[in-house]
């Protein structure tokens, strides 16, 4: 069921309800969000960077500007910190995977906004660990803009694409690689002697420096050659290339035709998966509407205590078909023709049942009698039984 939600965003009335919602309230509140969250993360990256090169000497001096800065980063920061904690609680979820599908960019704005807190405090307390997290911060805001492309149809799917590839075929290559390097790490390194001068070891004398090597081999920045103090150089060298030719031709070949593969699955539903995004969207805006606004903004009319929205019902198995221009004038009789001929309904025959044992008797009478006979047909018919039958 989770898998196919998307579908059933295609079904009226709930595809013209988002719709007609999205219209009217949510694409206003969306592009607000959107202008309020690009103008924190420029004053973040322009205070932060300004401050990093602004005096070399003294990193902890703080003009009066910068202060202001801070201050609007840290009110911003807070406050979107207790937004994404309040969306994580109320999104209910209940197992891992839709943990990572659901919750995806929440959870990226609440790392952001937690670092971007910490950095903040650490600053004015003088400590100068302020610039790791402050590095981590500004990459996630940046990042995070990613959200506001669900907006646009065109690219709300690069998003959907980046997250899909990352939680299913680069985590699965990760965890296949991560075996790879540290079972041809350790062995390597052991076939290296030891070594009394550092400065003439072997790039694989130690486990984390052979992990480094491997990883450059993999990347393609790594030398195939035959190291210093080897046991046995043949051994040694056979390794090492079947290390080279597992991850680097097998491994990476195959992490790109699963992630080509990814890219042609969801390109099929692509926009049914941005619909899904969108009502996403739609129903977290929703949640933050005062209850003044929420009336202010309920959709179709209201009769007889009951509320009421027009659809457009089209049978979408055969649109491409059967779709044509109908006229709904009902006073216009001339040009309910204009309606295609596939549009029609088609006439069923209702053959009368067939009486073996009858006859037609023929009534010679008045007027009114014949108009009756033809306007009820059975009237005319009397039943015979098989032994007059047999005499006709």
């Amino acid at each position: 069921m989770a898998r196919g939600r998307h579908l059933l965003l295609s079904v009226e009335p709930l595809n013209t309800l988002l719709e007609q919602k999205w219209e009217k309230f949510a694409a206003y509140m969306f592009a607000i969000n959107f202008l309020l969250y690009v103008s924190y993360v420029i004053t973040f990256t322009a205070v932060y960077y300004d401050r990093s090169h602004a005096n070399k000497t003294d990193t902890m001096a703080t003009t009066s500007g910068q202060l202001c800065g801070q201050i609007c980063i840290l009110t911003w920061a807070v406050a979107l910190l207790c937004i994404e904690v309040a969306s994580i609680i109320h999104l209910r979820l209940s197992d891992l995977q839709s943990i990572m599908t659901d919750a995806w960019f929440h959870i990226l704005f609440f790392l952001q906004s937690g670092l971007a807190v910490l950095c903040t405090i650490l600053n004015w307390a003088g400590v100068e660990f302020h610039l790791a997290i402050q590095v981590l911060a500004m990459a996630l805001s940046w990042i995070n803009i990613l959200y506001y492309t669900r907006g646009f149809q065109s690219m709300g799917i690069y998003s959907v694409m980046l997250q899909k590839i990352l939680l299913t075929d680069v985590a699965r290559f990760l965890f296949i690689y991560l075996l790879f390097l540290i079972g041809f790490g350790t062995a390597l390194a052991s076939l290296i002697q030891g070594c009394q001068d550092s400065e003439q070891c072997s790039a694989f004398a130690s486990f984390n420096t052979a992990i480094l090597e491997l990883f450059k081999l993999t990347i393609g920045l790594g030398d195939l050659e035959v190291q210093k103090q080897v046991k046995y150089p043949e051994l040694f060298l056979f390794v090492l290339v079947l290390y080279v030719v597992l991850t680097f031709v097998l491994l990476l070949n195959m992490l790109i035709a699963l992630m080509g593969e990814t890219v042609e699955n969801i390109s099929k539903e692509s926009k049914n998966i941005w619909k899904l995004q969108r009502a996403r969207t739609i129903l977290n805006l929703e949640k933050f509407l005062p209850k003044y606004l929420k009336e202010k903004f309920q959709l179709g009319k209201t009769f007889h205590g009951k509320r009421y929205i027009r659809i457009k019902e089209v049978n979408w198995t055969k649109w491409n078909t059967s779709l044509a221009r109908i006229n709904e004038d009902p006073g216009n009789d001339e040009e309910d023709h204009t309606i295609h001929h596939s549009l029609r309904p088609r006439r069923t025959s209702f053959r009368r049942p067939l009486h073996l044992w009858g006859r037609k008797k023929w009534n010679h009478g008045s007027p009114t009698d014949r108009k009756q006979q033809e306007e009820d047909p059975q009237s005319n018919v009397e039943m015979i039984s098989p032994q007059d039958a047999s005499q006709i």
